[in-house]
């Protein structure tokens, strides 16, 4: 359902090649986030720290064009250029991002001519060759960073950073993982620099990761000032779920439990974290989460009712919690009550609701699909399509349809959404 489902890029992170790098990356300060110009015109700290923000709130191709805009300015800023070819990967934008990592790879090469041990310029290399497809001649390169950064006694955080970047490209998923627990549980404004790394996506979505994530998010400022200006947040928890980023979006979906949405919003937003929680094997703190969301509900004048307007927020509540009877029978009231060929209680169909739109036959479809209704579904999936509904990247993703999305027939209406359909 559009506003009711949804499943959480890269930013590279980091570092310089003294302690003061390490500080720009990690904790840009409110002086230089307020000093907003043209991208050039902005310090790499305040330039970093606004694609950090951009990201959060889900405008993942803003960010990316931003980036390449700045980088045009400034071609030598290494750290800042493999943020962007990481970006331009979420975005889904291959060629972008090819482009992007190869000019990583040049701009390292560059800094190697006049330092061949550069430390910061060597790590670069390397793992812009592995995300260019270049793992052979990224291996020697990868295993002599590893043992270098095993002992590195000057900047150890650092080098604990690159070490699980490092293991992340060569696919040690557990020791990197440790290594990102270990920056989390010292300082939590970490989490967004590893959340959006490119590099460490697959480490980054280890189930113990995800929870120290998690928890830093709930102290750091960044996530908090991000959360503050979270007014449309079911949308940007779409984009994000639709995107291919549905564990930057369960942590965007934290400030529901913070209090620092709006109140509709929050419980949106809430049910959009506990389900995201499920699916990345976080149940205990998905539980707690639909409690919350039950309990609150529950408390509210309407609650239950089928023309509620909080009612799909109920009733994915009472999924959450296991009552998935309880939940179908109020899934398919909530559908009767929405849908205008569904006579009223005075025997004509309900002239307020009118012929539905694109969006009502949308939602109508994901009410009887979570109904257990799947032939009624799919028709007014189909009614959907031919109305013109605009979102097909959500639909693709919307779990509300997961029961009807393998049917033949919505694949045909997406491709009709998608118009690549007859």
């Amino acid at each position: 359902m559009t506003g009711s489902r949804a499943l959480v890029v890269s930013v590279s992170a980091v570092l310089g090649l003294v302690a003061f790098g390490y500080v720009l990356l990690f904790a840009p300060d409110d002086a230089t986030r307020r000093g907003r110009g043209a991208p050039w015109d902005m310090t790499p700290r305040a330039f970093r720290a606004s694609l950090v923000e951009q990201v959060l709130v889900g405008r993942l191709r803003h960010a990316a064009q931003s980036g390449r805009t700045y980088l045009e300015k400034r071609p030598t800023d290494l750290v800042t250029a493999r943020m962007v070819a990481g970006l331009w990967e979420t975005c889904g934008q291959p060629w972008e991002a090819r482009a992007a990592w190869a000019g990583v790879l040049d701009q390292a090469d560059t800094h190697l001519e006049s330092d061949p041990e550069d430390p910061d310029a060597l790590w670069h290399r390397a793992l812009a060759l592995v995300h260019l497809g270049r793992r052979p001649e990224a291996a020697p390169l990868l295993d002599r960073l590893s043992a270098t950064l095993e002992n590195e006694p000057v900047m150890p955080k650092v080098a604990s950073y690159r070490q699980a970047a490092v293991q992340a490209a060569q696919g040690r998923l557990g020791p990197a993982g440790t290594h990102l627990i270990d920056l989390l549980e010292a300082n939590a404004e970490l989490a967004p620099w590893i959340l959006l790394d490119s590099t460490l996506t697959e480490a980054r979505r280890r189930p113990e990761v995800l929870a120290a994530l998690d928890d830093a998010a709930a102290s750091s400022e960044v996530f908090r000032r991000t959360f503050a200006r979270a007014d449309r947040v079911g949308a940007q928890l779409r984009r994000l779920i639709s995107g291919g980023r549905p564990d930057i979006a369960m942590l965007v979906a934290r400030g529901a439990e913070l209090g620092s949405f709006p109140i509709g919003r929050r419980y949106e937003a809430l049910m959009f974290r506990a389900i995201l929680l499920e699916d990345f094997g976080l149940p205990e703190r998905a539980q707690a989460v639909w409690e919350r969301l039950h309990g609150e509900l529950s408390a509210l004048p309407g609650a239950g009712e089928p023309g509620w307007v909080l009612a799909p927020n109920y009733a994915w509540s009472l999924q959450g919690l296991g009552r998935r009877r309880e939940a179908r029978a109020h899934w398919a009231a909530i559908a009767d009550a929405h849908d205008p060929s569904i006579p009223s209680t005075a025997g004509s169909p309900a002239p307020e609701l009118g012929a539905p739109t694109a969006t009502q036959e949308y939602n109508l479809a994901c009410f009887r699909a979570l109904a257990g209704q799947p032939e009624r579904a799919i028709a007014h999936f189909e009614q959907a399509a031919r109305l013109g509904f605009h979102d097909p990247a959500w639909a693709a993703h919307d779990f509300d349809l997961e029961s009807i999305r393998d049917d033949p027939r919505f694949q045909a209406a997406l491709a009709l959404m998608r118009g690549t359909g007859d």
